[in-house]
């Protein structure tokens, strides 16, 4: 398989490839990737992908210096050309083997029709060719051979796209006829510029010949070529814009009056619900900032509906773990919705500020989230009593993050029960699930494990019921560990069915929570042996998995060597700090959960020792 141009990606697409990138180990399947290095940047979406997939051992990247002379003469040929062999090698010499150059020089002559010339003027020929300084040149070059005409469609067709359909570029063009159109596109698949595909669409033989008739227009013209595009997407596709929604903001922007910009405001934002929808949260970030960019073109900005479309892309900037970014756009939302009073964008504004804090690790942020969690409650009427819960239940967490004091996680605590209880009476399924998940981020020994387990199953029937996969995606994964802690063996099942069928409609959330419920799934029929046969012993790689859900730290040891076992304090305090975590805070947090883990362990009989844990 081949992908080419892969500087030309977007961020989902690149992250897939991350993902399944350590799979291809496995399979009969080798994956080729082209791009160029000169398009890269240090902030570019592939220089990240690049660092990740150097980590996979069967990757290698391979520079691609120019063809020799050899293979510049099989290349040309290749392309149905034949060269006289002196100017064959005048091309190479000039080109240093860039196949790009090459394949224009050759469309150039060809177009010249000097390839037809005899021997003596071959040998001038070669003696005068100059390459240009740059490919724009020799495609420049190719142009200003076609008719006046062609170049004005092409330039036309260049604002499109690379790929254009047959109508939208018709009634763009009007008044031009079609037999007019017609015959300018006839000339320019003749020369190579642009091809024939099917259903009705042409393509540009090359995307740099696109972006050269596109640079090459003049700001009023590519204005005007942007409206009339924008206008014929509109006209063309009325019955269903969804497909192609992504394409109208650009096009309106672009045209740059009032009139247009809200035009591109609107579809940016429709775009990005969308996108949004689709779990494309890259996208729809890129979608809401081009709201954002082109509310700047206004002569009179709406401050109200930029604070909406702040909110909008920072929770789209925070499902897609860009959690500094949504940090920053959350706190202008919610200073933009406290000032202008918009205490429901003020609120949820808040809620998404305080989730990106906890995701991002960033514990202590400025502002920190309790304060705007605590302005927002001050702002929302009790009229709102279901927001007014969340933002309880949120402030409770964000309190017990905020503070390493027993008091904080007391008062933390305090607030969530409370909040659960307003929820529960305004029978709000979406507040409710989400207080209840904020339980498992406080204080519980192995004495809790069953309460907790009760507490995921309701989380998962209130998430499922106010539509958040999100969470749904959580609570499964925290039942999987108190399953088999509780030694719940085919209650392991239900999480993993659920979060493979939910594959295809989550993302970030659920792959990670998805691989290790296929780990615990295949670990429990050995666990489920294990207890129902205590003589019998798990096998090494058992060991080892179980080690890995509980206590990652010593999974590796494990593997190497299947007679060591870590005592119970060992379990207690690992993963209590780790390398960047110095002084965080919620350390009793992780040692509660480790003695939950310890306790299990030990009935498994995989401790070294049991005493002075607990």
């Amino acid at each position: 398989m081949v992908l080419d141009d892969v500087h030309w990606a977007d961020a989902p697409s690149l992250r897939l490839l991350e993902f399944l990138a350590p799979e291809f180990g496995s399979n009969r399947l080798l994956l080729v990737g082209t791009y160029r290095a000169t398009e890269l940047s240090r902030r570019h979406p592939l220089s990240n992908t690049l660092g990740a997939l150097a980590r996979v051992p069967h990757f290698a990247r391979v520079n691609l210096a120019g063809l020799n002379a050899q293979e510049v003469q099989a290349f040309i040929a290749a392309t149905g050309t034949t060269l006289p062999p002196v100017l064959g090698k005048a091309l190479y010499e000039q080109s240093e083997g860039n196949p790009l150059f090459l394949r224009e020089i050759v469309r150039f002559l060809e177009q010249r029709g000097a390839l037809a010339a005899g021997p003596e003027a071959e040998r001038a020929m070669a003696a005068a060719i100059r390459i240009p300084e740059g490919v724009t040149e020799v495609i420049g070059r190719r142009l200003n051979l076609l008719s006046a005409g062609c170049n004005e469609v092409l330039a036309l067709a260049s604002v499109i796209g690379r790929d254009f359909a047959w109508e939208v570029l018709l009634r763009a063009a009007a008044p031009l006829s079609e037999d007019m159109l017609l015959e300018a596109l006839d000339e320019a698949v003749a020369a190579h510029i642009v091809e024939d595909m099917a259903s009705g669409r042409y393509q540009f033989t090359h995307n740099l010949i696109r972006m050269t008739l596109y640079d090459e227009l003049r700001i009023a013209r590519r204005r005007q070529f942007h409206r009339a595009v924008g206008n014929a997407i509109e006209a063309v596709y009325r019955a269903d814009r969804g497909p192609f929604l992504p394409e109208l903001p650009r096009h309106f922007q672009a045209a740059a009056s009032d009139a247009d910009s809200d035009r591109a405001i609107d579809y940016a934002v429709r775009a990005g619900r969308r996108a949004d929808t689709l779990l494309a949260f890259e996208d729809a970030a890129q979608f809401f900032q081009t709201a954002l960019d082109a509310m700047e073109q206004r002569t009179q900005p709406d401050d109200a509906e930029r604070c909406r479309v702040l909110l909008l892309l920072g929770e789209t900037q925070r499902k897609s773990n860009d959690f500094s970014g949504a940090l920053s756009t959350l706190a202008d939302a919610a200073k933009a919705a406290k000032r202008l009073g918009l205490p429901e964008i003020l609120a949820n504004a808040a809620l998404a500020y305080q989730q990106s804090s906890w995701r991002s690790g960033l514990l202590n942020p400025d502002p920190p989230p309790t304060q705007l969690l605590e302005e927002a409650l001050d702002e929302v009427p009790e009229t709102k009593p279901a927001l007014r819960a969340r933002l309880s239940g949120a402030l409770g967490r964000a309190l017990l993050y905020a503070n390493a004091e027993a008091e904080a996680e007391a008062e933390g605590r305090a607030l969530v029960a409370e909040a659960i209880g307003m929820a529960r009476q305004v029978g709000d399924p979406a507040a409710l699930a989400a207080n209840i998940s904020h339980l498992f981020n406080f204080f519980w020994g192995p004495e809790s494990t069953e309460e907790l387990l009760r507490s995921a199953t309701e989380t998962v029937a209130a998430a499922r019921q106010s539509g958040n996969l999100e969470i749904v995606h959580e609570a499964h994964d925290w039942r999987l560990p108190l399953y088999l802690e509780l030694g719940k063996i085919t209650g392991v099942e239900v999480p993993r069915l659920w979060m493979e069928r939910g594959i295809s409609s989550a993302r970030d959330f659920v792959i990670e929570p998805l691989a290790k419920a296929i780990l615990v799934a295949q670990l429990a029929a050995a666990l489920g042996a294990t207890w129902s046969s205590p003589s019998r012993r798990l096998t090494p790689s058992a060991v080892a998995c179980c080690l890995w859900l509980l206590a990652p730290d010593w999974a590796s040891t494990a593997v190497t060597n299947p007679t060591v076992r870590p005592t119970a304090n060992e379990i207690v305090l690992s993963t209590l700090i780790r390398p960047g975590e110095a002084g965080s805070n919620c350390w009793w947090q992780k040692i509660a959960m480790n003695k939950r883990h310890a306790a299990f362990l030990s009935r498994l009989d995989l401790l070294s020792n049991t005493k002075g844990a607990w």
